[in-house]
Formats: C-alpha cells, sequence, structure tokens
C-alpha cells in the first residue's frame, strides 16, 4: 500500500514533541501524535507515519501544534517524507 510520512518541526529547529496531524484519507478522518516514546536509553522516530492502503494520497492535513495553535496544510502525494514547519501553514 501507500504511505506518507512528516516531520513536524518548530522555529528553534526541533521537533514538535506534542503536536498531533489529522488528515483525511477516503472517507476517513484520521490523527497521529509526534512522540518519541520508548523505553531506558531509547527512543522512537519522531516522524509521523500513515499507511494510505490504496489511496496515494492525503487530503485536508492539519496540525495541532504544541501550543495548542492549529494550522492548515493542504493535501499531499504519498511515497514521500513532507517536513511542516511551524508558521508555513495557513491558520
Amino acid at each position: 500500500g501507500h504511505w506518507i510520512r512528516f516531520r513536524l518541526r518548530l522555529p528553534s529547529g526541533g521537533d514538535a514533541y506534542g503536536a498531533t496531524v489529522s488528515a483525511s484519507i477516503g472517507n476517513r478522518r484520521i490523527h497521529r501524535d509526534v512522540q518519541v516514546s520508548g523505553s531506558y536509553l531509547a527512543s522512537s522516530d519522531p516522524r509521523v507515519h500513515i499507511g494510505l492502503g490504496k489511496y496515494d494520497r492525503i487530503r485536508k492535513v492539519s496540525v495541532r501544534w504544541p501550543s495548542g495553535e492549529i494550522e492548515e496544510f493542504g493535501d499531499f502525494i504519498g511515497g514521500e517524507t513532507i517536513v511542516l514547519l511551524f508558521g508555513e501553514g495557513q491558520p
């Protein structure tokens, strides 16, 4: 199946831990959190990986940043890692 990955970055250059990506795939709306949960001396990849299944694109991507602000980023074609920067979306 198809996939897409998002890396959410803050102006400071750090990852936006605690942010939530929301998007539409077909007729479903999904939500994924940016987290690096892990165990002692280990962590997970901070990128958000979303499986698209038979769909080749994701629509209406929005991000709720750790500050609580929400920005819209639009639609994307799958198969890539997209960097979303705080302040570059539409409020």
